[in-house]
């Protein structure tokens, strides 16, 4: 029998719309609360608190053991292939931006990995590729990924990238 996680609710902190530094910093700070909250607070208040702890554990330690594969193997391509390493579909870096909203929701902001995901995105992402890409697959994965990291964090690094590559997507649009 599996007993259900208690759903989800989004921090009210969470918003796409341009701010002021004040703001922004107001908002950075009630987003590391909100996710320290998320990460290190029970899900429920009944005796299964060490069960959820131990089951969010398990899932965040897959995780670094995944990331750790893929950042050593295919760090900025879009996929690992466990035998053959890294692999380009689109030349957007799709699983590492992908990822960065898992990195921020397991309280991983401050570790190696994602400062090194975080700076790939200041330094290396970059939309103007001749690549044939996938309009849905880099809506939901990349730009996804790229502002819900930017919601999270108020980090504008994110909403640079997301807005370059908005600019270049509408263009699919006409």
């Amino acid at each position: 029998e599996v007993e259900e996680a208690p759903p989800f609710q989004p921090p009210e902190y969470v918003r796409l719309v341009a701010v002021g530094a004040e703001e922004a910093e107001a908002g950075r700070v009630a987003a590391t609360e909100a996710l320290r909250s998320m990460v290190q607070e029970p899900l429920d208040t009944e005796e299964t608190d060490a069960k959820w702890r131990r089951r969010r554990q398990a899932v965040k330690e897959a995780f670094e053991h995944a990331w750790a594969a893929y950042e050593s193997k295919a760090f900025g391509y879009d996929e690992l292939h466990p035998l053959s390493g890294g692999h380009n579909v689109m030349k957007l870096g799709i699983t590492l931006i992908d990822s960065l909203d898992t990195m921020l929701i397991m309280d991983m902001h401050d570790t190696p990995a994602y400062a090194r995901a975080r700076e790939w995105v200041a330094s290396e992402f970059n939309p103007n590729t001749d690549q044939d890409i996938s309009v849905f697959e880099t809506t939901i994965r990349v730009l996804g990924g790229l502002l819900s990291s930017f919601a999270l964090t108020g980090d504008h690094v994110y909403l640079n990238a997301s807005r370059q590559l908005g600019d270049k997507l509408i263009t699919a649009m006409d």
